[in-house]
């Protein structure tokens, strides 16, 4: 695994999506332990990222936002062995992709948080998560760390396609992507694609079955009926340990 601070790794929480679809802001979005979907990920983000003293969150002109979110501090457990679980704070720094200055990118959609960051710090290389991955895990950000090969890596869906918003994006990669932006493509897989960017299978396969456990990681919600869905496997993970990663993967296709 590469040192995060050789590599100048900043985690970064993309959160500035309109969430039409869903209705509702996504990393707003109540898990059944209480707490909103971003802080889930901003906390496996900076388990991610021993090496970064905060996480950045990229967030739109009018996105809504809670007192965490407002203050910059986020409160979290970090379990420090089985039975103990120690209070910890999380700073965080937003990153705004609203209305460009004259000298900036117009960059809108997906890419506009990724050109705010790259705006934000140039030589930075950025991993990079979506706020629509509720059953993302630890595991699976230190497996992408572990694969990175520059100028870009992401993940690669079992139906073949990538994920350019759970990725590491390095410098060279994001200054592609904002000149694609001033041309009007916004797309962050076409820069993937024009780069030769690497992509990776996540790991762990299910015995007896052809879709990897793993893919869990990459399921992303868009809708209510995905988010209940979601909802039902993560409260099944608490309830009893492994069966996110073992059984409940037997329904995924049907998801």
């Amino acid at each position: 695994m590469a040192d995060a601070r050789s590599l100048n790794l900043k985690p970064l929480l993309l959160a500035g999506g309109k969430s039409s679809r869903m209705g509702t802001p996504k990393h707003l979005l109540e898990l059944p332990d209480g707490r909103p979907l971003y802080a889930k990920l901003v906390q496996l983000l900076y388990q991610a990222c021993p090496g970064s003293s905060r996480v950045y969150v990229s967030v739109g002109e009018n996105s809504t936002m809670d007192t965490p979110l407002r203050n910059g501090i986020l409160r979290v457990s970090v379990t420090g062995s089985a039975d103990v679980a120690d209070p910890h704070d999380i700073q965080l720094e937003l990153v705004k992709d609203g209305p460009p200055s004259p000298s900036s990118v117009h960059a809108k959609g997906p890419a506009a948080g990724l050109v705010a960051a790259h705006a934000a710090d140039p030589e930075a290389t950025w991993l990079v998560t979506a706020c629509d991955f509720p059953l993302l895990t630890a595991d699976a950000l230190h497996y992408l760390r572990s694969s990175y090969v520059p100028p870009v890596t992401c993940f690669r869906n079992f139906e073949g396609f990538n994920e350019p918003l759970l990725a590491i994006w390095g410098p060279e990669a994001l200054r592609h992507l904002a000149e694609n932006a001033r041309q009007g493509r916004l797309s962050p897989n076409d820069a993937i694609r024009d780069l030769g960017g690497k992509s990776v299978r996540p790991t762990s396969n299910l015995p007896g079955s052809s879709v990897s456990t793993a893919d869990m990681w990459l399921w992303n919600v868009n809708t209510e009926a995905e988010w209940e869905r979601a909802k039902q496997l993560l409260e099944k993970e608490r309830e009893e340990p492994g069966e996110l990663h073992g059984g409940c993967l037997k329904n995924k296709t049907s998801l």
